[in-house]
């Protein structure tokens, strides 16, 4: 079973496409779409949306996990990351993915037992992971390489990929 976890953004996107078997996680690709701030938001929509679909395309995911919005009452960034989210949904339409939502707190708790956790204490559990067998790259993993985006969206991939069992 293959799940593709977004973590969406107007300016940085995080994807990450796991395959699960029986246990274990091999991470197929992630990455952080990052539009260049120079382009217009149908611009940016755009450049995601081909981004996922070339994705989705390559991996062929069975399901799409996907953080949900959430911003500290900031009305303007809500609707920005809406309209990621809006274009996630549009391709799970187009591709006929089954998707779950998650909140930023559920994802956090399931990977670090703390739904308040800071992104080093999430990459330290991903590192744990991959130290013991329950997840792999197929690229190399460096820390150094990381970023929120990646990891949010390896993290909300991983939390549905545990859920549905199997």
């Amino acid at each position: 079973m293959k799940i593709l976890g977004i973590d969406p953004g107007l300016n940085h996107l995080g994807y990450a496409c796991v395959e699960k078997s029986q246990q274990r996680f091999k991470v197929l690709t992630w990455g952080t779409i990052s539009p260049p701030p120079t382009l217009s938001l149908p611009q940016k929509l755009a450049l995601i949306f081909e981004s996922l679909k070339n994705i989705i395309n390559k991996f062929s995911p069975d399901y799409l996990a996907l953080e949900e919005v959430y911003t500290r009452g900031v009305g303007n960034a809500t609707l920005k990351l809406s309209q990621a989210q809006a274009l996630v949904l549009l391709l799970c339409g187009l591709y006929n993915l089954r998707f779950k939502t998650f909140t930023p707190k559920e994802i956090k708790k399931f990977l670090t037992q703390n739904g308040n956790a800071e992104k080093q204490d999430m990459v330290s559990q991903i590192q744990w992971l991959s130290k013991h067998g329950v997840l792999s790259f197929v690229e190399d993993f460096e820390e150094d390489g990381l970023d929120s985006h990646k990891v949010d969206a390896l993290a909300v991939a991983l939390l549905l990929g545990f859920e549905l069992g199997g």
